[in-house]
């Protein structure tokens, strides 16, 4: 890597990665804690450079310098006086060569999140889906160990998937914190604005709504499902166990319409290993 440090310097810094992804992001670490020690270590630094950049968005006083710093650090690939969090990434995106323009991209779109953006269409979304979790998934796979490109299709089809679930999940939050991230368009179509979804006298159209959002889910896991590399299967195990864990959220938002999921650890284990074992197939 061009940032030079100790070897002692590099391990604190994975650590540090390792323990905010742990408190922060359950869901996330029960799929990549399959992977080896160095990938696993790889995926918490991702996270965590992802992580701080989405909590300087989601901040009432946002720190836009944070943004025009990691960008030059994927740039140029060092900066001075990285802290932890620039360490370890660095180190990773040096190893895996993970893609300038990729990361460029993720910088980009949540950085427009200071702005509260909306979205008009189904189409939309997608688009913002492809800028914060497809860009992700595209390094992922490369930490997983497919370089060749033959994972993108899938990667791409599958962070829309969970990302479209994280918006279902999150309409509540968002709408508390002054964002949307709904298709306009839908929402009209059924007469329904987002006050009308978080209110607790919803009506019938909330309903219809819903069922047609749900429905949409498990159209984006269907066509993540037809891109899987099956030859890279066991590289993207990590992959497959986090598409089971949100796979199962949208089966839990299915049955209980307009209420923000809770899995318990045990559910989430079993959907993992039913999943990984070919019991349970969370593309159907």
């Amino acid at each position: 890597m061009m940032i030079e440090c100790s070897e002692k310097e590099l391990r604190e810094a994975y650590t540090h990665c390792i323990e905010s992804t742990r408190q922060a992001a359950r869901n996330f670490y029960y799929g990549i804690r399959l992977l080896l020690r160095e990938r696993f270590a790889s995926l918490c630094a991702l996270y965590a450079f992802c992580r701080e950049l989405d909590d300087a968005a989601d901040n009432s006083t946002p720190h836009e310098a944070l943004f025009t710093r990691r960008r030059r650090l994927v740039a140029e690939q060092t900066i001075e006086n990285p802290d932890k969090v620039e360490l370890a990434f660095t180190d990773t995106m040096v190893k895996y060569r993970l893609p300038k323009v990729v990361l460029e991209r993720l910088i980009d779109t949540i950085e427009a999140d200071l702005n509260a953006p909306s979205f008009e269409t189904v189409d939309d979304v997608i688009g913002y889906a492809r800028g914060v979790a497809s860009t992700v998934g595209l390094c992922s796979v490369r930490i997983f160990g497919v370089e060749d490109g033959s994972a993108d299709d899938f990667a791409d089809a599958l962070g829309i998937a969970l990302q479209w679930t994280n918006i279902l999940r999150d309409i509540e939050e968002d709408f508390q914190r002054g964002r949307c991230y709904l298709p306009q368009e839908e929402l009209r179509k059924f007469d329904v604005a987002v006050k009308d979804l978080v209110s607790e006298n919803r009506k019938e159209e909330c309903l219809l709504w819903w069922r047609e959002a749900v429905e949409q889910g498990y159209i984006f896991f269907r066509a993540a499902g037809k891109a899987l590399p099956r030859q890279h299967r066991s590289k993207l195990r990590s992959a497959l166990a986090m598409a089971a864990v949100y796979r199962r959220l949208l089966d839990e938002m299915a049955r209980s319409p307009l209420s923000k999921p809770k899995l318990t650890r045990s559910a989430k284990l079993m959907s993992v290993f039913a999943t990984l074992t070919g019991l349970w197939d969370p593309f159907r």
